[in-house]
This record gives C-alpha cells, sequence and structure tokens, in this order.
C-alpha cells in the first residue's frame, strides 16, 4: 500500500468577534488572568438576567483580587468586557469560543513547537477520513508526518461532559460520539504515522475526578485533560525555555 501524507481540510477561521479577540489577547499579555476569568466562566456557565447583578459583583470582585497584578484602568476595562458578555444573547458561544481560542493561540501544551495548527479541521489521509465520521475537534496542531499530532476538544465545563461517576454507556450520545471519534483518531494515527496526545481542555480547575472516570471506568488512559493552571503553567515554561525542548509537562 502507498503511504499518504496527512492533509487538513475545511478547517475554520479564528474568531473576527472584537471580544473574544481582546480577551484573548489580554490573557496571552498576562497569562495569570486565565485563572480569573477561567474561575468566572467555571462557576457561572449560564447569563441568566435574573442573576446579572450577582455576577457582577464576582466579576469585579474576581478581577479587583490584588493577587492579579494589572492596573485599575486595565482591570476596568476587562470588568467591563466580561459584564458584557454575560449580557449577550451568544453567551455560551462566546465563552466557548474564548477558550478555543486561548487554547489555539497559547498551544500545542505536549509536542515541540507546531508549524500548523488548525481550527477543528478534517484530518485526511490522502482520500481516507481519519476518525471515520463528521465528527472533528477543535484544535489540532501539526509539524509533520513523521512528528505527533496534538489535538485538543474544548469542553467549557468537564463535568458536564464527563460526569465523575457515570457509566459510558450512559453519557449523552454527543458526547459519546466526539470521544469515540476521539478513539478512532487515536488508533488510526498510532497505526499508521505516530501516537498522537489528545486532550480535553477546559475552564475548570479540579479536574481530577472526570479525568478518573475517563482513564479508568471508561478505559481511555490516552485521553488527558488540561486545565487553567496547566495552560499557564505550560505557556509561562515555554516563554522562559527555548520553543525546541520537549514540553512535559501534561501528566
Amino acid at each position: 500500500m502507498i503511504k499518504m501524507s496527512l492533509s487538513f481540510i475545511k478547517y475554520k477561521k479564528p474568531s473576527s468577534n472584537p471580544v473574544i479577540q481582546q480577551i484573548t489577547e489580554e490573557i496571552k499579555n498576562n497569562l495569570i488572568l486565565l485563572r480569573y476569568i477561567s474561575r468566572i466562566f467555571a462557576i457561572y456557565s449560564i447569563n441568566d438576567n435574573a442573576n446579572l447583578e450577582e455576577i457582577d459583583r464576582y466579576i469585579s470582585d474576581t478581577i479587583n483580587n490584588p493577587a492579579l497584578t494589572l492596573c485599575s484602568e486595565k482591570k476596568n476595562k476587562i470588568i467591563d468586557l466580561i459584564k458584557n458578555i454575560y449580557r449577550s444573547l451568544n453567551f455560551e458561544k462566546i465563552r466557548s469560543e474564548i477558550l478555543e481560542n486561548i487554547v489555539y493561540e497559547l498551544g500545542p501544551f505536549k509536542i515541540n513547537h507546531a508549524i500548523n495548527a488548525f481550527l477543528e479541521p478534517r484530518i485526511m489521509d490522502g482520500e481516507v477520513i481519519i476518525g471515520n465520521s463528521d465528527h472533528r475537534c477543535d484544535v489540532v496542531f501539526y509539524n509533520n508526518d513523521t512528528s505527533p499530532l496534538e489535538i485538543l476538544e474544548c469542553k467549557t465545563n468537564i463535568n458536564n461532559s464527563i460526569p465523575s461517576n457515570m457509566p459510558f454507556e450512559r453519557i449523552k450520545d454527543k458526547i459519546k460520539n466526539q470521544i469515540l471519534y476521539m478513539v478512532n483518531v487515536y488508533n488510526y494515527l498510532k497505526e499508521h504515522y505516530c501516537e498522537p496526545a489528545i486532550f480535553i481542555a477546559c475552564y475548570n480547575v479540579d479536574y481530577k475526578k472526570a479525568q478518573k472516570n475517563l482513564n479508568e471506568n471508561w478505559g481511555y488512559a490516552f485521553l488527558k485533560c488540561i486545565g487553567p493552571e496547566d495552560i499557564i503553567r505550560i505557556s509561562l515554561y515555554k516563554k522562559t525555555y527555548k520553543k525546541e525542548e520537549v514540553l512535559n509537562y501534561v501528566d
């Protein structure tokens, strides 16, 4: 059989939403900000109008934390941006795309560096659709056919997708099919190319129970979760050391 080459098609462009771009840029400029924004998005996952006053207070208190060393002007700007997100009719989409954008801009998190980054691509091996379905993952990092891919699926709240004690057979079909797609992609790439690194990125700081269910009960030991603290730590490491050094910070 003639060996083909990996290609990536029908991928999308990064969000052009100015709010998403501004939040992403602020986080890139001050990585620790991700800790506080993730905390807000993890606790308040719904923009309920009845709770907006409470949400506003929490946003202000969180961003004004003295441990976040930004000037008052910058903090007020970020507070206003996040408050406006909670008033948007597209709240869920914006909240989700911010995480996706952060992963796209700050990754990869396991492989060395990446020459190419793709958003929601269809991964092809010649004419073969890898994964055997129309599912896709949010972000893919690629160097060449002889190097591992890094693949990330973004879930704003990992506990909604991978409950800590729910058997695989009982989870929602949408989540189940996405997991099975990642399993198929992993198996194909491991057999025909290199073993990929596959992660589920989330806003949650504590994802250990979900990780344990995913690995031990569902049996998918190769799937790893990555949260805001991991992203911050690895991104700071990459800023300090050479890109060529292998990053093994995600267990």
